[in-house]
């Protein structure tokens, strides 16, 4: 732990000459290991994984600075690219889509016997797949239950993709791995949809499983193929993101001339706020929202504004999101607050009956406080206990349980650029 904790904070003070700002790097337990736990803590243990990669492979195997020495330093950096760095990174979306997404709503949902498979990652060929025994016991199985249980895992790396995003504004730059990992996890979810063939028949198919359920849950008529393209056609709004130009030329920039950082462009308010905006898609059991995201930061501190308007396709639901990364913070204590409103129809939960929570207004409040540690002998890196509570009401929160309960996290944490 204190080799890893001293490759975190080393290597990137090394790399912006300790201009980068630092943010918390969790790890999170709670009950059942939700999709925000468990995507935060993917990202943490992608940080670590790469940092050492890092480490352990040079940027540069050529000395000098002519023609033939560039060419050769260009090849080496596209091939460590395509066979090493896409492999980690896009088998850490692969573990989120399956454990952390389809995984955690199986745990939820009271599935037994839940089983996964990861092939070889991209380029080596392989798939990746989970498959469900039954629930436990005579638990059924709700209709909206049934419908997130389909698009879980693109859910999961939506979580995981904001939480990369929001870090990155933070900062204002990010490291090529954090652009390459943005970049697959994004298309797990906008390739899936693009990518779909009403016509296919094969069983396991997340988004016609989704489209399926949800027109047989609310008695809605047409075409496969016309839900499908409608699908489509929404999910062009997400690229709509400035993140994904910069997270390409970030790579490329990696690959051409071995910059392991990119600086992010951003709106320049007053009193020094940077302000950036974007636009992403979402799949929740009564349609595709339409989220818009407000990034705000000035220093260390992080305003996240989101609003989001269901298509009406299902039935119409709405909701706002905020999220103030460093709200407070006092001593060796800083204060994270996360709140959320929405409207939205009745939802099914499951059971020894099926029972329908009420729909209407409801909402989640949580506080996160992150206790930094005194230093530790060996480890380079600020450590920190992590403590998360709150409260949510019944409805549909991206990662969040269905049902209403209470939001109790626990874990540590590592500050790094």
């Amino acid at each position: 732990m204190g080799t890893q904790t001293g490759a975190l904070a080393q290597r990137g003070a090394a790399t912006a000459a300790g201009t980068v700002p630092t943010v918390p790097y969790p790890i999170l337990i709670d009950d059942g290991w939700t999709s925000v736990a468990g995507a935060t803590t993917a990202l943490t243990l992608h940080r670590a994984l790469y940092e050492l990669e890092d480490r352990l492979l040079p940027v540069s195997v050529a000395r000098g600075a002519d023609m033939g020495a560039r060419s050769v330093d260009f090849f080496y950096r596209f091939a460590k690219v395509i066979f090493v760095d896409n492999a980690l990174d896009a088998y850490g979306a692969t573990v989120t889509h399956e454990y952390v997404g389809h995984g955690a709503r199986a745990r939820e949902f009271g599935f037994r016997d839940v089983r996964y498979r990861f092939g070889a990652p991209f380029p080596f060929g392989g798939e990746a797949y989970t498959e469900y025994g039954s629930p436990s016991g005579w638990r059924l199985l709700s209709p909206t239950e049934e419908a997130l249980l389909t698009v879980a895992g693109i859910e999961a790396n939506n979580v995981g993709g904001k939480l990369n995003q929001l870090r990155a504004v933070r900062r204002g730059s990010m490291h090529y791995h954090d652009a390459l990992a943005h970049l697959v996890a994004y298309f797990d979810g906008f390739g899936y949809v693009l990518g779909t063939n009403p016509a296919d028949t094969s069983m396991g198919h997340d988004i016609l499983a989704y489209l399926g359920v949800s027109a047989a849950r609310y008695g809605v008529r047409g075409s496969r193929s016309g839900d499908v393209r409608r699908l489509q056609r929404q999910a062009l709004l997400s690229l709509l993101n400035p993140y994904h130009l910069s997270a390409l030329y970030g790579v490329a920039s990696y690959v051409e001339f071995g910059r392991e950082r990119v600086r992010l462009p951003a709106l320049r308010l007053r009193g020094g706020v940077r302000y950036v905006p974007w636009l992403r898609t979402a799949l929740t059991p009564f349609g595709t929202d339409v989220v818009l995201e407000n990034a705000f930061v000035r220093g260390e501190r992080l305003l996240d504004l989101s609003v989001r308007v269901g298509d009406g396709r299902y039935r119409a639901a709405w909701g706002l999101g905020m999220l103030a990364a460093g709200a407070l913070r006092t001593g060796a204590a800083s204060l994270d607050v996360t709140a959320d409103a929405w409207r939205q129809p009745a939802i099914t939960v499951g059971g020894a009956t099926i029972r329908e929570r009420r729909g209407g207004y409801g909402g989640a409040l949580s506080g996160t406080v992150t206790w930094e540690l005194p230093p530790v002998p060996l480890v380079h890196a600020p450590l920190g206990v992590v403590v998360q509570l709150g409260y949510k009401t019944p409805g549909f929160l991206e990662g969040e349980r269905l049902d209403r309960g209470v939001i109790a996290r626990a874990g540590g944490s590592v500050r790094a650029p």
